[in-house]
């Protein structure tokens, strides 16, 4: 899910055993670099941790994302395991909240390990097989295709 999902999702998810990932509310904060700026620490930890104390009593939440698509483009030079917001919301998830793991859904890395759980953002269709993706290379991590199936008009 994008974003934290509503109340009645979650209250159906609990009621049938569905599993979900409760996802920050950030997306795309790359394209103005709020997350590269340290003093923008305070707001990114004040949205996850209301969405952790509205949600930690759920079953059905089995997964925390840091955030959707928030990360540069290695391709530019960036790396989201470099950055401070990141790495400090990583580290900060296990501290309030042991007992679920941690991922960020992303497009273009798998943040150096700085989450419990790797991803493949968008996977190419219909070859969906892990050992095909490069940047889990050598990554021990488990691995979840977080996005799959997007719109036509993108791929």
């Amino acid at each position: 899910a994008h974003y934290p999902p509503t109340r009645e999702f979650l209250d159906a998810c609990d009621e049938i055993g569905l599993y979900v990932q409760c996802e920050a509310p950030f997306c795309w904060t790359s394209v103005d670099k709020a997350e590269e700026d340290e003093a923008n620490f305070p707001a990114f930890l004040e949205a996850s941790a209301a969405m952790v104390e509205a949600h930690r009593n759920r079953p059905s939440i089995i997964l925390w994302s840091l955030s959707n698509e928030s990360n540069p483009n290695p391709r530019q030079g960036g790396f989201i395991g470099l950055l401070p917001i990141y790495r400090q919301l990583a580290e900060w998830y296990p501290t309030v909240d042991p007992s679920r793991a941690t991922t960020i859904n992303n497009v273009w890395n798998n943040n150096g390990g700085l989450t419990d759980v790797a991803n493949v953002h968008y996977p190419d269709h219909p070859d969906t097989r892990f050992e095909n993706y490069q940047h889990l290379a050598g990554d021990t991590r488990p691995a979840l295709i977080d996005e799959h199936m997007h719109n036509h008009c993108y791929n």
